[in-house]
């Protein structure tokens, strides 16, 4: 445990409250918004569910505080219509209405959701935001991506925009923007002839482009365009101060990329919380599985693959739900909606959601399994290892172990009162020893049950689906030759089975 005095900084600069998950984090931030309680503030959740949570613990840690009246939780709840209107508001609406309308003489504290804000960062004045210190709960996206397949008027479309070729970033080209103003907005009427641009999928990119809240990187293909827009600092900057509230500080892709971007120094917020450090506190009673076969990562192309005619990642839930069934252990589990109905495979567990950052509704349960997947695609991927300068090993544990070890930090690790032996089951073999390197004193138990490798087993596939230059040409000529007798043909594979194959072993037999 760590003792740390109070000292409210306020500078041009971000800080950082990190401790590890369940250790205190978001007390100590509600601690120093008590002990500054003649200052604004808004505080911003990963999800209603936990602003819900923050806004009753706020009521109670800050009932002995004036600003206890001025609370105020602006979620899909909250909406309300005001006398005299003729609909109802947007809740992006209200919490703008409830920033620009407060009394700047009387602090107050709102309580936002991390979608609400997104939507509101761009609208709120400098001026309104120099009055609120901001707390960002588990922090922040820091990335929004679109692909467009733009076929024919990609060359149409490269002439509207410049492309570096260094660091991959796009922005509207010189002239442009009223016509890309006019394409994001959908402005058909305005663009005469090039009004189909406004109907494309290009028009989602002219809207990441025409944003103050993102910066731009990607490529520029023969027939796509790949964007990926990045959580830019400035939107930040002009509050009066930023605590990102971080369980994994180091290894937060939105710390890395401020840094490298703007140059941006990290402050430590000091607080008079004393934290739990629940990697040393706890370590000890941990025992850690992997489920899937040591050559596979966690990936959503490995967990839908279908190995003996059945779903892989419907043998993890199998493989997990027996496990814990024959141990009588109780379990809590998060998965991706493409499992379908889990409960099917594991109707013993309690299911979580994905995004359940803060939650504590599993904490009095002592085993978890982190099943989720959250990679983006591959080519998601080669911007951001371009961009932040990672290799592909630091990529994986950026945007991999941040949501495994969210859904771990769920279970009986966040209650300190609980001292009982805590079993976690991951999918890789890497996230499982990143975790034991965590908590100091866990055990790695390897691989729980005996998935073969979807690696060998692709490898496989693939070898048995090569054919040989001698296949191709024969194949062709028999595609040929059916199309000039208009003839239906079979595809290659049944082709190579029926024929081919059959031609080779009376060949060989003669």
């Amino acid at each position: 445990m760590q003792r740390l005095n109070l000292k409210m900084i306020h500078s041009d600069k971000v800080h950082f409250l990190a401790n590890p998950v369940g250790s205190g984090k978001t007390q100590a931030a509600l601690d120093t918004i008590r002990l500054n309680d003649t200052e604004s503030h808004i505080f911003v959740s990963p999800t209603n569910i936990l602003a819900k949570e923050i806004y009753d613990r706020m009521i109670a840690d800050l009932a002995d505080s004036s600003i206890v009246e001025h609370i105020q939780i602006i979620n899909g709840e909250t909406i309300k219509v005001r006398e005299g209107e003729m609909r109802k508001k947007t809740v992006s609406e209200e919490a703008l209405f409830a920033i620009r309308n407060q009394d700047i003489e009387q602090p107050h504290i709102l309580i936002l959701s991390t979608e609400t804000f997104r939507n509101i960062l761009t609208r709120i004045s400098n001026n309104d935001k120099a009055r609120y210190n901001i707390y960002l709960d588990e922090g922040i996206e820091v990335l929004d991506r679109v692909e467009a397949h733009t076929g024919r008027i990609t060359r149409e479309i490269k002439g509207l925009l410049d492309y570096d070729n260094e660091t991959g970033e796009i922005t509207i080209g010189r002239g442009q923007r009223e016509l890309i103003m006019n394409i994001a907005e959908q402005n058909d009427r305005a663009l005469g002839t090039r009004g189909e641009l406004c109907h494309s999928k290009f028009s989602e990119i002219a809207r990441m482009l025409t944003s103050d809240l993102y910066r731009v990187y990607g490529t520029i293909g023969e027939g796509s365009i790949r964007c990926v827009g990045m959580l830019e600092a400035d939107q930040f900057l002009a509050f009066k101060s930023v605590i990102m509230i971080v369980a994994l500080f180091e290894q937060s892709p939105l710390a890395l990329y401020w840094k490298k971007s703007k140059g941006i120094k990290f402050e430590e917020l000091n607080h008079s919380c004393t934290l739990f450090d629940t990697h040393k506190e706890k370590g000890h009673l941990i025992s850690v599985y992997h489920v899937l076969h040591p050559d596979d990562n966690a990936s959503k192309a490995v967990i839908t693959t279908e190995l003996e005619g059945v779903k892989v990642f419907l043998q993890v839930g199998k493989i997990v739900e027996e496990f814990f069934a024959v141990e009588g252990k109780k379990y809590c589990y998060a998965v991706n909606n493409f499992f379908g109905n889990p409960q099917d495979n594991m109707p013993t567990g309690e299911k979580m959601p994905v995004k359940c950052a803060g939650l504590n509704n599993w904490k009095d349960i002592d085993n978890v399994a982190a099943l989720s997947t959250c990679l983006p695609e591959t080519w998601v991927k080669d911007v951001i290892i371009k961009l932040l300068g990672v290799s592909g090993q630091e990529f994986y544990q950026l945007w991999r172990m941040a949501g495994t070890y969210q859904t771990v930090g769920r279970c009986s690790l966040r209650n300190r009162d609980k001292n009982d032996p805590i079993t976690i089951v991951v999918l890789s073999q890497e996230e499982a020893k990143d975790l034991h390197k965590l908590f100091e004193g866990s055990k790695y138990l390897g691989q729980l049950g005996n998935m073969p490798s979807v690696k060998q087993f692709r490898s496989s596939k693939k070898s048995k689906k090569a054919y040989s230059v001698p296949d191709n040409n024969a194949f062709y000529r028999y595609r040929k030759n059916c199309l000039a007798s208009k003839q239906a043909y079979l595809d290659k594979e049944t082709w190579y089975r029926e024929i081919r194959l059959k031609r080779q072993m009376v060949e060989e037999l003669a």
